[in-house]
């Protein structure tokens, strides 16, 4: 199953994050369009949304499911990428504007780093995972 896993989680990561990351930018875009300032709706939703379908893949005994709930969990997550940074740009001056996005991008990585490292200090060091 570890390949079969490797496989669902990379294309539950691609496929729905990316689709996630453009619509959340479409979507505040158009939110935006009136002048409101609900920037930050999208990414609240998404996040909101995310939880019980967290809960749902972590805590189902049914792969296809997990899969499922873990693939719709990206699909609405990751809409915060978009909306972050465009905000992000409009709230800074001009001359710190690509420095904050290369801070933005190390944190990013720093993010996308860490399971490996607690993994990695997980294995070394023995500890173990508690299901609840």
């Amino acid at each position: 199953h570890i390949n079969d896993f490797a496989l669902m989680n990379a294309l539950a990561v691609s496929v729905g994050g990316v689709t996630s990351s453009v619509l959340g930018g479409y979507l505040t875009d158009k939110f935006a369009r009136n002048g409101s300032n609900l920037k930050t709706i999208v990414p609240l939703f998404g996040t909101i949304l995310a939880v019980p379908l967290w809960m749902g893949a972590i805590s189902t005994q049914n792969y296809q499911f997990s899969m499922f709930c873990l693939f719709l969990k990206y699909l609405v997550a990751e809409c915060w990428f978009g909306p972050t940074v465009g905000i992000l740009q409009e709230s800074l001056p001009n001359e710190v504007r690509g420095t904050s996005q290369g801070i933005l991008s190390i944190m990013t990585a720093v993010g996308n780093i860490a399971p490996i490292v607690i993994g990695s200090l997980s294995t070394k060091f023995g500890l173990q995972v508690n299901n609840f």
